[in-house]
């Protein structure tokens, strides 16, 4: 099952016809435009959906004919003066282009005829592909007892100052313009995710289906978001493709391929234009205290980081990203481990990357990190003064050597009161001091000794990585850190981002994106200590 970038950003996908010769027929008329219903209708569940004012719903509303696939939409955009910067990723890892498992997301911007401007960060689409025989060509041939995901996209809609999400759906012959809901929408469908649901209910809920499952936030993202951008292609490093020649489709939207860092600089924009969206920060506000304060305690949406440079590059020495061990507000320094003990411990682990032969990803240390997302929704919270830096750096001291996944921290959110009241803080107080859990006794210590404080917080972080960075030098701690990362990824499986109705953030059976031990990690397995020692 596919996802969106936003998955990163949500993604259009790109339709394909292949004879039985295998030839591409597209653009064929006879084939790809509708006889019957020469204009598109945009439906949500079986009704018309008419009132949405972004980009897409007016090409769709005025543009003839109704895009079947990524192709003529492409060339509608591009009639009207769009622009097109396209990012490609392969979907199973670097170094394997064996299932022909690839996607091309697109950032357009432009001065769109009848539309207006459209800027940096308000307009994604993206695609996919597959392999036939020894070409690469684009996946749009849909069987006709299956419902594939054509396209994805986001748009942001300039009336609603929200992200509309939308499908494109092939069954057989038969195309849908499907709107999924907006920013607002997906608030709805995340409001159980780490909070208090009946038993065996979904984290995340249905109606929205695969963008709620990765766009918790309600706006675009990139996993990779932080350079190096882990398997995506650059101009200095392109994508292998093994034995796979790129069709004449792909060739001709390969030209404008750009590095990973343009797509992350639109990803961040879109970002931005939601964190200050007047409309976005009013409905978060209608939410439950507990929602909106979800991001400091526990996560909604995940980025993964990696070591900088290739392990194809053989330099003697790895980084470790340090927001892998501790949150970048609270303390962050680089962590050089040798190469030959990172090599020994991917051996002692029994790492191997899925579908074949290599011992890790194309990067080393790759893991998950606090979202960005995450962290400018925290940013809104205190510039709307519902907390400060203080109570944010207490929060995050508790359990900090679990920066994204600790469960106890996250625990704690559903003590926090359900209204945001004038003495809600107080009244959180009070339930943690009810409570004999020891997170809770710590962020109790955190919230009413004097001498807790942020820079307090900083100054034990700086002290845990200085810790950290001298173990490191032994092969012994190389072995039980990455045992420990590994353990990490894991969790992310465990965690409750990862069982949403609609879907999985790391989108298994179609991602690949982690080497795997020999032996499965056990989730809380393994503890890491403010003094750096892993238990």
């Amino acid at each position: 099952m596919r996802y969106s970038i936003f998955r990163g950003v949500t993604v259009v996908v790109i339709l394909v016809g292949v004879g039985l010769s295998g030839d591409l027929l597209w653009p064929n008329p006879a084939r790809w435009t509708l006889s019957a219903q020469p204009e598109c209708t945009i439906t949500r569940g079986n009704n018309p959906e008419t009132g949405n004012q972004d980009a897409l719903a007016r090409i769709l509303a005025t543009g003839k004919p109704c895009p079947r696939n990524v192709v003529e939409l492409r060339q509608q955009i591009a009639s009207r003066g769009g622009t097109f910067a396209t990012a490609f990723i392969n979907n199973r890892g670097f170094h394997n282009p064996n299932r022909g498992s690839f996607s091309l997301f697109e950032v357009v911007t432009g001065n769109l005829q009848s539309i207006g401007r459209v800027s940096d960060g308000e307009f994604f689409f993206g695609h996919f592909t597959t392999s036939a025989g020894q070409r690469l060509i684009l996946d749009q041939i849909p069987a006709p007892s299956d419902r594939l995901l054509m396209v994805e996209a986001i748009v942001w809609d300039p009336a609603k100052s929200l992200f509309n999400f939308y499908e494109l759906i092939g069954i057989g012959s038969g195309r849908s313009w499907d709107y999924k809901g907006d920013s607002a929408d997906i608030l709805t469908e995340t409001a159980r995710l780490h909070l208090e649901r009946p038993q065996g209910a979904p984290s995340i809920t249905r109606t929205l289906l695969r963008c709620a499952s990765c766009h918790v936030n309600g706006g675009p993202i990139m996993r990779e978001l932080a350079p190096p951008h882990n398997d995506w292609w650059t101009a200095a490093r392109t994508l292998p493709a093994g034995g796979l020649e790129f069709d004449s489709q792909i060739t001709a939207i390969a030209t404008g391929f750009v590095d990973g860092d343009r797509l992350a600089a639109g990803v961040r924009a879109g970002l931005t234009k939601l964190a200050t969206s007047a409309a976005f920060q009013a409905a978060v506000t209608r939410r439950s205290l507990q929602e909106q304060l979800r991001p400091l305690f526990c996560p909604a949406e995940l980025n993964l980081e990696s070591d900088a440079a290739p392990l194809d590059n053989n330099l003697p020495t790895t980084l470790v990203p340090s927001a892998l061990l501790v949150d970048s507000r609270l303390a962050q320094a680089p962590l050089a481990v040798a190469r030959a003990d990172y090599v020994a411990a991917l051996r002692s682990t029994g790492s191997r990357f899925p579908d074949i032969d290599r011992a890790d990803a194309d990067r080393a240390w790759f893991g998950p990190v606090k979202a960005t997302s995450d962290q400018m929704r925290v940013q809104s919270l205190i510039d709307a003064k519902l907390i400060d830096e203080e109570f944010v750096a207490d929060v995050l001291a508790v359990d900090f050597t679990n920066p994204v996944l600790s469960k106890g921290r996250c625990a704690l959110l559903k003590r926090v009161p359900q209204q945001a009241t004038p003495d809600w803080r107080d009244r959180f107080l009070t339930a943690l001091k009810a409570s004999t859990d020891a997170n809770a006794k710590d962020l109790v210590a955190n919230l009413t000794i004097a001498d807790m404080t942020a820079a307090s917080h900083r100054q034990r972080g700086g002290r845990f990585l200085a810790a950290c960075a001298e173990k490191l030098k032994t092969r012994e701690f190389v072995v039980a850190a990455l045992t420990l990362v590994q353990q990490r990824r894991e969790e992310v499986r465990d965690n409750d981002i990862s069982k949403g109705q609609g879907g999985m953030i790391l989108e298994p059976g179609f991602k690949v994106i982690f080497p795997e031990p020999s032996k499965k990690p056990k989730p809380g397995a393994h503890t890491l200590s403010p003094s750096c020692l892993i238990s």
